[in-house]
């Protein structure tokens, strides 16, 4: 018994030890499969970020690019077998009719996350990111941007956005965009492009219609003195309405004067409901501008429309009428102050930089626009003279 029991006892230590040992190879293939595995994480990770680096290109478009519309306008109109993606937004247009019927449309979109589409025969990744904690200012959304990513082919992202512009153009083509400030400091468009409405559906006065349409033909450039107006896209109609109310002193003529002049073309309209209210520096004689008696029906409320035509002033001071005006009568201290100021600093910038320079011409407009003829013709002879109280010469 007693040696019977022993060699029970070395079995069953040697199968523990087996046990044991079985174990400890188990976990050695575990630690060497997860360090195996992790090794080709790291290397197909390295592998990834050289492929892309070597073989695609990825563009970035936020939504303050111009672009970023014509992209979501483009992205929207691609058909199903083009593109897949089961990520939509929900875009409503509300119309009420002359009727009183309402028009509801309904428009589903690409939203945020990743889609696939396709063009010129090739495939690319579109995703569209969206930070809820940053705010446009301009328009008071969401900040978003899109990432494009496809094979090396940066000719054919250049297509793509020619695409995308050419596709948004035809929606505004033969038709009407109207933008609007909305509060901010960006022109936004304001709506759908509208249908052009025939001009012999617009009822007006005799004579009147025709007169603003040779206004708008005319064309020119203008001069602008606030961030919106330096903005306004090209070839545009812009409409100031009850300037006489909205601007208080002289801010309206420091819209118009202090900046240098555009070559694109842009007609400015303003309203005004009582134009002896309006600035006098605008309608003076020879203020280059055109104001008339828009709307005389007996049934309409009287407004003026004022055209501003500033051009570049000309090079050489031109020779005035030295005959007495009520514009002397008119001017206060604080425009007398002015005018003297402007006058003298004109001359001395040009005596320094050169008629040409931007704030000599910038002094010339506005003591041009505050000072009478009379005074300033008196002026000119004592400077010819010699005889001015003021040192010109730098």
């Amino acid at each position: 018994p007693l040696l019977f029991s022993r060699l029970w006892f070395n079995v069953q230590r040697r199968e523990k030890n087996d046990t044991h040992a079985k174990i400890d190879l188990v976990c050695s293939i575990i630690k060497g499969v997860g360090v195996a595995l992790s090794r080709l994480k790291q290397s197909s990770t390295l592998l990834f970020d050289l492929a892309q680096l070597g073989m695609l290109v990825t563009l970035e478009i936020s939504s303050k690019d111009r672009s970023y519309l014509w992209f979501l306008n483009w992205m929207s109109k691609q058909s199903q077998k083009n593109s897949s993606t089961n990520q939509l937004t929900a875009e409503t247009s509300y119309h009420q009719l002359s009727d009183g019927t309402h028009e509801v449309n309904f428009a589903l979109i690409r939203g945020p996350g990743n889609h696939y589409l396709k063009f010129c025969r090739a495939w690319f990744q579109v995703k569209r990111e969206r930070d809820g904690k940053l705010i446009d200012l301009n328009s008071g959304t969401s900040w978003e941007i899109l990432m494009l990513t496809l094979y090396l082919k940066i000719k054919l992202l250049v297509d793509l956005l020619k695409e995308t512009k050419s596709c948004s153009m035809k929606t505004e083509e033969g038709k009407i965009v109207i933008y609007t400030s909305s509060g901010g400091t960006e022109w936004r468009p304001f709506g759908q492009p509208r249908t052009k409405r025939p001009l012999n559906s617009v009822v007006l006065d005799q004579g009147i219609k025709e007169n603003l349409v040779a206004v708008i033909k005319e064309g020119l450039s203008d001069d602008k003195s606030n961030h919106l107006l330096t903005n306004v896209p090209e070839q545009s109609v812009i409409l100031l309405e009850d300037v006489d109310a909205a601007f208080v002193g002289r801010d309206l003529v420091s819209v118009f004067y202090g900046l240098t002049s555009t070559t694109s073309q842009k007609e400015i309209f303003m309203t005004i409901n009582h134009l002896e209210k309006l600035d006098w520096a605008l309608i003076r004689q020879n203020r280059p501008a055109d104001h008339r008696q828009a709307v005389t029906g007996k049934h309409h409320t009287n407004h003026t429309i004022l055209r501003d035509k500033t051009r570049n002033q000309p090079t050489k001071l031109k020779s005035r009428s030295t005959t007495m005006s009520s514009e002397e009568a008119n001017c206060n201290q604080n425009q007398t102050k002015h005018c003297w100021q402007a006058y003298v600093d004109h001359h001395k910038c040009k005596n320094r930089h050169g008629v040409e320079h931007d704030a000599c011409r910038h002094f010339y407009r506005t003591f041009n626009s505050l000072c009478p003829n009379r005074w300033i013709a008196r002026w000119d002879e004592q400077r010819e003279a010699g005889k001015f109280p003021v040192q010109l010469d730098p």
